[in-house]
């Protein structure tokens, strides 16, 4: 179905936040955040439009998991239609991102302990506009392998 998240801070305490194929979820101004071992599960097929609030709090973060929830994996399985603004910041967690998740003139930063990039993955962060602010990021980044 259609699912319209009006903006705010969701809270999603164990069990799993599922979007199978079909469902289209939208929500402008919503960080989700995961705690207690839950995970996120979005299935290829579903259309996702989601951004981050551009001010307070939780500013630029779409999805934020629980620092004590070290091993959960969160797993993005995108299209071309579906469209993540924001960051999805899982410093604990492990990120599986498989598909197109940053669409047409995409805005998205990714924060995991690990992070798998499969299939026919496109990530672009070309913020220019979108009143995001992004984390400062000290020192070098790298990708390891």
């Amino acid at each position: 179905g259609d699912y319209n998240f009006a903006p705010g801070v969701y809270i999603v305490d164990s069990g799993t936040f599922r979007v199978n194929a079909g469902a289209h979820l939208t929500g402008h101004g919503v960080t989700f955040y995961t705690t207690g071992g839950a995970k996120i599960a979005f299935n290829g097929a579903a259309t996702i439009d989601v951004s981050a609030p551009t001010s307070g709090t939780y500013s630029g973060i779409a999805f934020m998991g629980d620092r004590d929830d070290a091993g959960v994996e969160h797993k993005f399985n995108g299209t071309a239609d579906s469209l993540i603004t924001g960051a999805i910041y899982g410093a604990a967690s492990d990120v599986v991102f498989n598909g197109n998740f940053s669409g047409k003139d995409g805005c998205m930063q990714l924060v995991a302990s690990t992070v798998h990039l499969l299939g026919n993955t496109n990530i672009s962060t070309d913020c220019t506009g979108k009143g995001l602010k992004w984390a400062q990021v000290p020192g070098s980044v790298r990708m390891v392998e």
